[in-house]
């Protein structure tokens, strides 16, 4: 019987200060089908959403399994704290290894309404 080696997953070291992410295609498919469902809905060429990105992390490695999408509320872009309470309760109690490790946003550049969701995970 023939066993492969592991290879390396593709994230890569540069130094003491680096950190190595490995992204689970879960993630990637969640993170897709939210971007769709809006993009349908709203019929709008420049759709954003934004998302809760759940996994481990040790140290300098941060592994991202899950994810979740977050509600809004407009006009003061703060996030809807009920829903994501209730959110990340459902999600402990499916995956009570995996934590909050970190935010997505769909679209261009880093924007002021980023940098506020950035200080509420803060």
């Amino acid at each position: 019987m023939e066993i492969d080696t592991p290879t390396d997953s593709g994230a890569t070291s540069s130094g003491p200060g680096s950190v190595s992410v490995r992204l689970h295609p879960l993630v990637v498919l969640n993170i897709s089908e939210h971007w769709t469902r809006y993009k349908v809905r709203e019929n709008s060429p420049s759709i954003i959403v934004y998302g809760a990105l759940l996994g481990t992390q040790e140290g300098h490695h941060v592994e991202i399994s899950n994810s979740f999408e977050l509600l809004l509320d407009d006009p003061h872009f703060s996030v809807n704290t009920e829903f994501y309470s209730t959110r990340e309760s459902q999600c402990k109690q499916v995956y009570p290894d995996l934590d909050i490790v970190g935010w997505y946003a769909t679209g261009g550049p880093i924007t002021e309404k980023d940098e506020l969701l950035n200080r509420c995970k803060n």
